[in-house]
């Protein structure tokens, strides 16, 4: 068994009325742009990682806040491996009984999404955990503090040496 901290950059519409939304059969949340992931063991230790540039098939053009938060551009999108192509070596880097570990509850459900568009298995991971939650176990919230990952990385006094929003960078944060 692997357990893989993954983290998702993606990409959305232009606006909340675009007309590509009536002609998809699933509301899509977004549209995966770049995966980053670490497997590790047990312990936690790192293992391998993985890194992947998507290019977007439905919401094509980078939206100006997605672009300004990730530091992407419309060429690294461009320059992205085929949605399908990219998901696939992901899942097959991963395995099949990869347990996912992210940062709250929003990428696994837009990785599915994005499988279930593509053709893939939208059932895969079977298990994944939320550890944003896991955190709030072990540290309850104090008042005024955040849960983003950067507050928490501040707060337990991991060195920043690495931008945030950046999918790769992400996952080794969490």
């Amino acid at each position: 068994m692997s357990y893989i901290v993954l983290d998702l950059e993606w990409n959305q519409a232009m606006s909340s009325n675009a007309s590509v939304f009536n002609r998809l059969p699933i509301h899509l949340s977004g549209e995966i742009i770049q995966i980053g992931a670490v497997r590790i063991n047990a312990r936690g230790d790192v293992l391998d990682t993985f890194e992947v540039n998507l290019k977007p098939h439905i919401f094509r053009k980078l939206q100006h806040h997605i672009a300004k938060v990730t530091g992407l551009s419309q060429g690294d999108l461009d320059a992205g491996l085929p949605m399908k192509e990219g998901l696939q070596k992901f899942l097959d880097w991963a395995g099949d009984d990869a347990e996912l570990a992210e940062w709250g509850l929003d990428d696994v459900p837009v990785l599915k999404q994005n499988l279930f568009l593509v053709g893939l298995d939208e059932n895969w991971p079977n298990r994944w955990y939320d550890l944003q939650r896991i955190f709030l176990q072990a540290y309850p919230r104090k008042e005024g503090e955040g849960l983003t990952l950067e507050s928490v990385v501040d707060r337990l006094g991991i060195p920043k040496e690495e931008p945030f929003h950046n999918a790769l960078d992400d996952a080794l944060y969490t």
